[in-house]
């Protein structure tokens, strides 16, 4: 294609120059133009050492195109899926032209035909399956959910009980209903996926991607795919452990009866909530009779779904109007791999008036690799990855040597420039859309953090008298005795900018929660973030270093009823008055923790550190104790200063004996994109 627009660039320059109407060079630059399309449209081809494969399929008693049909290479892990249209398209290594490509769909024969007989354009007509099964049994609904648990409980044994790392095609859509295409991004992915021995969530790596955009259609498109290319991993409902398989006892299932796939009995069953004025999903599935893996689901949200949601979304006025799903299984060796998955979302934009059909579509090209190591950390996409902020444009991307989902309609279907002119409104500022793109690129790469940290102090045993001489000769006293050592328990609240994958700014202050002391942190530095565990439930190891202010200042006791007196400049006249002890220190301070994600942007984390100690110095503290809501006066001083004296059992002291341990410790939650 690229080969294309460039000659069909080349000629349109040409004739620039030549105005005159020659009708020989007409004939040479349409043979030219037709000749470069046919080489890059024909059906099979040979290139870089691939086959590429593409047909349509078809039910051969209606002659009605087939959707979702299997279509792989016999004793490999390539293959690919028709579209809506029965069209597809496959990309092998040539030294595969000896194999033979089998078509599969629940409810038809089966059909295989060795490579080497393909021809240049290639129909594949499919039979219903016929085959008398008789009568359908009634099942009770104890045996039916005793079957469906011992479906639930043969995953691991039906599906990978290993990772693997697959190749496939990924395509979102928004489409004005009953018009043209408004956006359209496609990539090429690379999933690893864990074991199906649990639910553990797997990675994803962009290899290649593209886009194609209407101008201007942010003012009546509001849907951002944020993570979309995850769509492998929360589309597979057998991996999640989707709660209709267990069964649940808020669903209801019946079984409409059984049907032929691979030359296999399946059963065929179908699932609505039990309650129908509950909110749920409604479709069926299909199970293998003898195997009992899951083959195929079909469902979409029931009638109170979509009419509890008739007033739409409040902020930006979208109103779902439907949330159709597809999702194929396919069998290599004897496992079950995910091979396609289809949603369709019909919505209401009732700011713009608009409809609009939203569709992802995911189909697995190829396993690479059963046993496989994951995907390494820096090539991973993020759930807030949006494809199209960094895919190429539609029309110079060359995609020839991948198998992709066939989709005819996304150049003359798609909303064109004359089209978007009268359609669309097009505005010179940024729209909604785009200011709100930038703002989350921004959001997405801070993380926020609630911890409990301990700072450890100790004390010297014994009786404490702090005496402060007023200037019309009064005294103030406060004492109390001191008996353990001392923890300072802090409310943290860190905020942190992500400057690349690993490497963050850090800031963070707290406060002292315990009534019997007033203390105070600031921090900021720089963390670096190194991942031990980056599929399922992650784990992160983090080390931090930068510059601290610590305040720590414990009570000496309170009065009453005092005078009226004046301190560092500030009138007291409150009915308690209470006095501190303390040290203000900084210096430098490293940490470490780990954290350990809990769901998918929130993780536990326990952490510790060491403050170093430069600079100390003695401070006392008078405050007014007020009602609960309010805040009294308060004023500092050095403790080492003119009329005031502190002492320890009887004896005058030039310290507060206060020692900061130095480490620290805590737990938290960080809340990450």
């Amino acid at each position: 294609m690229r080969a294309y627009n460039k000659a069909n660039s080349l000629l349109k320059t040409a004739s620039s120059y030549h105005r005159q109407k020659d009708n020989r060079y007409d004939f040479f630059k349409s043979l030219f133009k037709w000749l470069l399309f046919l080489t890059f449209t024909i059906p099979m081809t040979l290139s870089a050492n691939n086959l590429t494969i593409t047909g349509t399929i078809l039910n051969n008693k209606t002659n009605e195109p087939l959707a979702y049909v299997n279509v792989a290479v016999e004793g490999t892990y390539y293959g690919s899926v028709s579209n809506e249209n029965g069209r597809f398209k496959l990309v092998i290594p040539d030294k595969l032209e000896n194999n033979s490509i089998s078509f599969s769909a629940i409810g038809f024969e089966s059909k295989s035909i060795p490579i080497n007989k393909i021809s240049w354009n290639i129909t594949v007509k499919m039979a219903p399956a016929e085959y008398m099964i008789g009568e359908v049994t009634v099942m009770p609904d104890s045996t039916l959910r005793t079957l469906l648990k011992r479906a639930y409980e043969k995953i691991p044994e039906n599906y990978p009980d290993f990772p693997t790392r697959s190749s496939g095609f990924y395509r979102e859509c928004v489409k004005q209903k009953d018009a043209g295409y408004l956006y359209i991004s496609e990539a090429i992915l690379d999933v690893y996926k864990t074991s199906y021995k649990n639910d553990e969530s797997g990675q994803v790596k962009i290899v290649k991607s593209r886009k194609n955009i209407a101008p201007g259609s942010d003012t009546i498109n509001p849907v951002r795919f944020y993570g979309g290319i995850h769509y492998p991993h929360y589309i597979d409902l057998v991996k999640n452990r989707a709660s209709i398989l267990k069964p649940s006892k808020k669903y209801k299932y019946i079984l409409k009866g059984q049907e032929i796939f691979n030359e296999k009995e399946v059963y065929c069953i179908s699932f609505s909530p039990k309650e129908e004025s509950k909110k749920g999903i409604t479709g069926k599935f299909y199970i293998d009779k003898e195997t009992l893996a899951y083959l195929k689901f079909e469902y979409n949200s029931n009638d109170v779904s979509i009419a509890k949601n008739e007033k739409g979304n409040p902020i930006n006025g979208i109103v779902f109007l439907g949330n159709l799903k597809t999702i194929n299984y396919g069998e290599i060796d004897g496992r079950y791999y995910l091979k396609s998955a289809f949603t369709k979302q019909a919505i209401h934009n009732k700011k713009t008036g608009y409809f609009l059909d939203i569709s992802s579509e995911y189909i697995q090209t190829k396993i690479t690799a059963v046993r496989a190591e994951p995907i390494p950390y820096e090539e991973q996409a993020s759930l807030s990855t949006v494809i199209s902020e960094k895919a190429e444009e539609y029309e110079i991307s060359n995609w020839k040597d991948y198998t992709i989902l066939e989709n005819e309609s996304v150049q003359t279907a798609f909303v064109n420039m004359q089209q978007a002119d009268s359609l669309l409104k097009q505005v010179n500022k940024p729209t909604k859309q785009q200011v709100l793109g930038k703002f989350l690129k921004i959001i997405f790469r801070i993380e926020f953090e609630t911890n409990l940290t301990a700072y450890p102090f100790s004390t010297v045993q014994g009786n404490y008298l702090l005496q402060h001489n007023l200037p019309d000769s009064r005294q103030l006293k406060f004492a109390t005795d001191y008996e353990k050592d001392l923890n300072s328990l802090h409310l943290e609240f860190a905020i942190k900018y992500k400057l690349t994958k690993n490497l963050k700014l850090l800031y963070l202050e707290s406060d002292g929660l315990l009534s019997s002391e007033k203390s105070k942190f600031y921090f900021g530095g720089l963390e670096y973030e190194i991942p031990l565990k980056t599929y399922g439930k992650k784990i992160f190891c983090s080390a931090s270093a930068g510059y601290g202010f610590l305040k720590f200042m414990q009570s000496m006791g309170t009065i009453e009823n005092p005078e009226a007196f004046n301190f560092e400049g500030k009138n007291f006249d409150s009915k308690e008055i209470e006095a501190f002890r303390g040290i203000e220190l900084n210096g430098p301070r490293l940490g470490a923790d780990l954290s350990f994600q809990i769901s998918n942007f929130l993780y536990l984390k326990i952490y510790g550190g060491w403050q170093f100690n430069l600079n100390q110095t003695e401070k006392i503290r008078i405050e007014e104790k007020d009602d609960f809501f309010m805040s009294g006066k308060s004023a500092e001083n050095g403790l080492i200063s003119e009329g005031t004296n502190l002492y320890f059992n009887g004896e005058k002291i030039l310290s507060s004996q206060l020692k900061f341990e130095n480490y620290f410790f805590g737990i938290g939650l960080k809340f990450s994109y």
